[in-house]
């Protein structure tokens, strides 16, 4: 889906204004991607912003066929001032990514309309709001797809770089594997 554009202009106006365009609903296209916005009444192709100082975030919502990786390429950002940074934020994976060093995100989804943002800021506000990203437990998520045959994704969550050990039984409390 190569028609979506975020950005900041001089000319923007906060909220709604004439550089913010409504993208058409499709009939069955997947993957598609979008900047969804409820109070503008639906979801947006492009979302042009006023310049600020503050980190500016963009909501994306990626819909996607749960069986197969998905794959998101960003162009333009050598276009951003060198004092700003860019940033993913996969918040269903708990993870992010520079986007100056890779702008290419390749993701399994977890489930079928992800949760993307988009951060660009000065390196010394991205740090919290980068921080808030990360698990603050342990936790395991909901396996996908279920029932399945014969492989299946488990989500694991962790809050520090660590090994972690995880078995997979049966109903009956058979060990199938340990990972």
């Amino acid at each position: 889906d190569h028609s979506v554009s975020l950005g900041s202009a001089i000319t923007a106006k906060a909220g709604l204004d004439g550089l913010d365009h409504r993208k058409p609903r499709a009939v069955s296209v997947i993957p598609s991607l979008c900047i969804p916005h409820p109070e503008w009444g639906g979801q947006y192709a492009s979302d042009i912003r006023g310049e600020s100082a503050e980190v500016q975030g963009w909501e994306l919502a990626v819909e996607t066929d749960l069986k197969e990786p998905a794959r998101l390429t960003f162009a333009g950002i050598k276009t951003l001032p060198s004092d700003q940074e860019i940033y993913l934020v996969d918040e269903d994976g708990s993870c992010w990514v520079d986007l100056r060093s890779d702008s290419v995100y390749i993701f399994t989804p977890v489930k079928r309309i992800s949760s993307i943002k988009i951060l660009v800021g000065e390196h010394n506000l991205m740090a919290g709001q980068l921080e808030e990203v990360l698990p603050q437990e342990f936790s395991l998520g909901q396996n996908f797809p279920n029932p399945f045959n014969p492989t299946t994704t488990i989500p694991v969550f962790l809050p520090e770089n660590c090994e972690i050990e995880l078995a997979v039984y049966t109903l009956l409390g058979q060990r199938v594997r340990t990972i």
